[in-house]
């Protein structure tokens, strides 16, 4: 079973920063792992970005597998981010699998 690294944190994360910190950081996971997002995209902004949407953009570009866990907001209301949250932490079940909040 391959590793999965949960990459998650802010939607207003610098944009440069946030790029190096995320890039570097899948660059030396294993090439066979899974990297999990949250899919939140964040705000249209030059100067910000999102966790979850530089963890995805690093893992293509890196060839990693991607998880992308989407809120469900059409059925799960106000608290389809919170569920969602539950239900990418309850995927990490393997003894090496990570979380990485941003």
């Amino acid at each position: 079973m391959s590793v999965r690294i949960a990459i998650v944190g802010s939607r207003s994360l610098p944009m440069e920063r946030a790029r190096r910190v995320i890039f570097n950081g899948v660059a030396g996971t294993p090439s066979d792992c899974v990297i999990v997002s949250g899919a939140a995209r964040g705000p249209k902004s030059r100067a910000t970005v999102s966790a979850d949407f530089e963890a995805a953009r690093a893992a293509r570009f890196y060839r990693r597998e991607l998880d992308e866990m989407e809120a469900d907001w059409d059925t799960e209301g106000r608290g389809a981010g919170y569920a969602r949250n539950a239900r990418l932490v309850g995927s990490l079940t393997g003894p090496n699998d990570r979380l990485v909040a941003i």
